[in-house]
């Protein structure tokens, strides 16, 4: 794989993303829609996550609107970084620039590459962090010279800001010895990353601390983690993977063993997990784009047909997923059908310039408050009783206005002690997602708001 021809795919693969977010039918999710309300209301920390998200969407729709693009043009640019990250880490290990550009070309065909580009969440950055910290650290291994733990400290920092997971970056200079006082001034620098979730942190009774730690627990999940990690990276690479992980020692270049082994590791644990808790199949997707470094370095006899059947396998799946409407409609069927809601709205009688939305769902507040007219923050009414999120440390709505709830199934009797009247005034079949919304006219708010539980 030659340099330009690497930079060619991104390119095309660029090109192709952009079209596919404005024509290819695929809205955004309901945590992207909740990133984006949180995009309106910019802060220094958010309930379930730090704020760079947030900040990132909000450029991206300064540049180009209020729209699908503009809150995934960060990831379109994050996508394209992240497989040059990856031929980063490999020229550092001290592979040749052939093999470093089809390291690159793995992660970024990989279903997990593409999604990297599309998807306005928290885990292309963090890959794409981790990915620039394992280079330092690859580079210090293979040149023998001083780590420079400063730059490292800073790669965390701004990977902290995105997810905290990042810190375990700092278990790899503790693990070779590498005590210095830089290793202390790099770490004070990553800290840094922390300051402005902690800041919100103390003024909002650590809402984001006490969510991570309830966070816990959950039906044990083995085969649906392995199967996730089998379709993130695609099921060829993933076998190759599994090549490299049990070759010998010496098949393996000694400047790939750590980010390969110390990613693998995580990946194990994590699969080790899901036997007895549940683990989300995207809490270590990170640990992918070192992998491909560790694939392609791999000196498997034809390496490079292998490779090419798993990018064409990869590019297969890839199509079928974003193409094929019956599946893309299962891998994508929470953001499908929400660009009805408008106008279902005003038909059914909403006035955006006197009246509010709200829901019982975060992820349907979320998604009101996007697709439903003149994009207004919806308001989150927690008659069901279950834990906080964003929503609830945002103001109410004011009293003797008229709100329209919409449901996708929960009680809306239970509405009744704080409207003067509900009504049902119209449906929404969303087919993807085999559901209907319900939307109901509640006149007469009279200020008051179920009472939050203390969940988080």
């Amino acid at each position: 794989m030659s340099q330009p021809f690497f930079i060619l795919i991104l390119f095309l693969k660029l090109f192709f993303m952009i079209f596919f977010i404005q024509h290819g039918g695929v809205g955004l999710g309901p945590d992207e829609a909740q990133y984006w309300t949180w995009s309106q209301h910019l802060d220094w920390g958010y309930y379930s996550k730090p704020p760079a998200i947030a900040w990132q969407i909000w450029l991206g729709c300064k540049i180009f609107g209020q729209n699908e693009l503009g809150v995934r043009a960060g990831s379109l640019l994050i996508g394209t970084l992240l497989p040059l990250a990856v031929y980063s880490l490999a020229r550092a290990a001290h592979l040749s620039r052939r093999t470093s550009a089809w390291a690159g070309t793995v992660i970024a065909l990989t279903p997990m590459g593409f999604l990297a580009s599309l998807l306005a969440i928290t885990d292309g950055p963090m890959a794409l962090f981790w990915t620039l910290g394992l280079t330092l650290i690859a580079r210090t291994l293979q040149q023998g010279t001083s780590p420079r733990f400063e730059l490292l400290g800073l790669a965390i920092a701004f990977g902290a800001l995105y997810k905290w997971p990042i810190y375990l970056l700092w278990v790899a200079p503790l693990v070779f010895g590498m005590f210095s006082w830089s290793l202390l001034s790099g770490m004070a620098i990553s800290l840094l990353g922390l300051l402005p979730s902690l800041y919100w942190n103390i003024s909002h009774d650590f809402a984001t601390l006490r969510h991570v730690v309830a966070m816990g627990g959950g039906a044990p999940n083995a085969l649906a983690f392995l199967g996730a990690q089998i379709g993130l990276f695609s099921p060829v690479f993933f076998g190759l993977w599994l090549r490299t992980l049990f070759a010998k020692g010496t098949l393996v270049p000694r400047s790939v063993r750590f980010p390969a082994y110390f990613s693998s590791a995580l990946l194990i644990v994590a699969f080790g997990a899901s036997f007895f808790t549940k683990v989300q199949g995207n809490w270590v997707d990170f640990v992918y784009p070192p992998l491909a470094v560790a694939i392609c370095a791999y000196p498997l006899i034809y390496l490079h047909r292998w490779l090419t059947v798993g990018i064409l396998s990869s590019l297969l799946i890839v199509a079928l997923l974003l193409g094929l409407p019956p599946l893309k409609k299962i891998a994508f069927k929470q953001n499908i059908g929400w660009e009805k809601l408008s106008p279902a709205l005003l038909q059914a009688g909403y006035n955006p310039s006197t009246d509010f939305l709200f829901a019982s769902r975060y992820q349907i507040a979320s998604l009101l408050s996007f697709y439903g007219p003149e994009q207004k923050t919806a308001h989150f009414f927690n008659i069901d009783q279950i834990r906080h999120n964003q929503f609830s440390y945002w103001p109410a709505p004011l009293p003797g206005q008229i709100g329209y709830f919409v449901t996708d199934g929960e009680n809306a009797e239970a509405l009744q002690p704080y409207f003067a009247s509900l009504t049902p005034v119209g449906t929404l079949s969303l087919r993807a997602q085999k559901k209907t919304l319900t939307f109901y006219r509640a006149e007469d708010f009279t200020g008051e708001l179920p009472l939050n539980p203390h969940l988080f």
